[in-house]
């Protein structure tokens, strides 16, 4: 496990106190009050990890990098590569962290790897860790850490040890999962309550209240005064079906090798809209979080959504070698082909357009840390975030 320290991030609340509409029609609210109120101090940080067949390496290469992220948030402190500081925040109290796949099944259709009716389903993964490593035998739904008042630094310090390397553990969740990855139908569901409007495969409802520890308060993953972080990891794009016909072999209406039906018929995916407004519906722009580590090629990691999705590498071409499968993003000595993450990559794009933080970042490379970096700034910035005062 790499040593590492971290970083703790502060988010002040938005002005709720109306203007005076006749005495100051033009001016904006004067809400002193609402300023000097705390600030959110608790992160609820959710990872998608891919679980699809060759995801192997990525999954051990993000497990290797959880300890150090989680350090660097809970420190207080981001370090340069020489381990200078060269951020620092007042530290988080609470920090919360779960794991979904990108399983989602395959619409109810018979189709190799993926289980049905709907597979994981948005649920949170508890995939049994190694024992040989010392991890425990039976995890928690999600892992939690709260920092209690009158605990010292040398005790919270063994404490964020403790829960980085639970993280560490948990983070490998097995690679037989449904070779058509959802990753963000997976997110949005995983997050979205009951009572949400919101409908997903089967008319189906989230599983927000699902994802649950009974006895806690709050009970649910997501608490309202936290900051929201989702970090989606995969080698290929999304393919949230809104059809599921799509994924039915014997399909007249879809045809064509599977592999390549939501490339060639993207009229059957949800729209990248969908997941912009459902996440939105969770969590204010500036108390969200979007980071993905895909098939960007290494080059591109850190840029900004309309300088990736404009690059010849990150364009969707048939294969000509393998007319089966689209032309590869970036394909790393050691590990599987990826794909253009077009759609994850746009919807990063349009939630900054609409004023949340987010995180581009490759895992084409030797380790993660180029991909984490960035996604460390995006917290740390969402943290601090204050919007300016503005009238209703």
């Amino acid at each position: 496990m790499p040593p590492g320290r971290g970083v703790a991030v502060v988010l002040l609340p938005l002005c709720l106190v109306a203007c005076d509409r006749e005495a100051l029609p033009l001016e904006p609210c004067d809400a002193p009050a609402a300023l000097d109120a705390p600030p959110p101090d608790a992160l609820d940080l959710l990872f998608m990890v891919d679980n699809s067949n060759c995801t192997t390496r990525e999954q051990a290469k993000l497990a290797e990098a959880m300890p150090e992220l989680l350090r660097t948030l809970l420190s207080g402190e981001i370090l340069d590569a020489e381990g200078n500081p060269t951020r620092a925040f007042p530290a988080l109290r609470s920090v919360r962290i779960g794991f979904i796949s990108s399983d989602m099944g395959a619409g109810g259709n018979a189709v190799p790897t993926c289980r049905e009716p709907f597979g994981d389903d948005g649920r949170f993964v508890t995939f049994p860790p190694s024992s040989a490593l010392g991890c425990r035998e039976d995890p928690p739904l999600f892992l939690e850490l709260t920092r209690e008042p009158g605990v010292s630094d040398e005790e919270w310090a063994l404490q964020v040890e403790d829960l980085a390397f639970d993280a560490f553990c948990m983070t490998e969740i097995g690679t037989d999962g449904c070779g058509f990855e959802q990753p963000l139908e997976a997110i949005l569901k995983a997050l979205t309550p009951e009572e949400s409007p919101l409908r997903f495969q089967g008319g189906t409802r989230g599983q927000g209240d699902a994802n649950r520890v009974e006895g806690r308060d709050p009970a649910r993953f997501l608490r309202p005064d936290s900051v929201l972080a989702v970090v989606a990891m995969t080698d290929e794009d999304d393919c949230s079906v809104a059809e599921p016909e799509l994924l039915d072999p014997s399909s007249e209406r879809y045809v064509g090798d599977l592999n390549l039906r939501c490339f060639n018929y993207p009229e059957a995916l949800h729209p990248v809209e969908r997941y912009v407004d459902g996440l939105l519906a969770l969590r204010p722009p500036e108390r969200l979080v979007y980071a993905t580590i895909a098939g960007v090629p290494a080059r591109l990691g850190g840029a900004d959504a309309s300088a990736i999705l404009a690059h010849p590498e990150m364009q969707e071409v048939v294969d000509e070698d393998d007319p089966t499968r689209l032309r590869t993003s970036c394909n790393p000595p050691g590990h599987g082909p990826s794909f253009p993450p077009r759609r994850m990559v746009s919807l990063a794009g349009a939630l900054e357009a609409r004023g949340a933080h987010v995180a581009i970042g490759s895992h084409c490379q030797e380790d993660f840390q180029p991909a984490i970096a960035p996604m460390l700034s995006a917290i740390a910035d969402a943290l601090e975030d204050q919007p300016e005062p503005a009238c209703p």
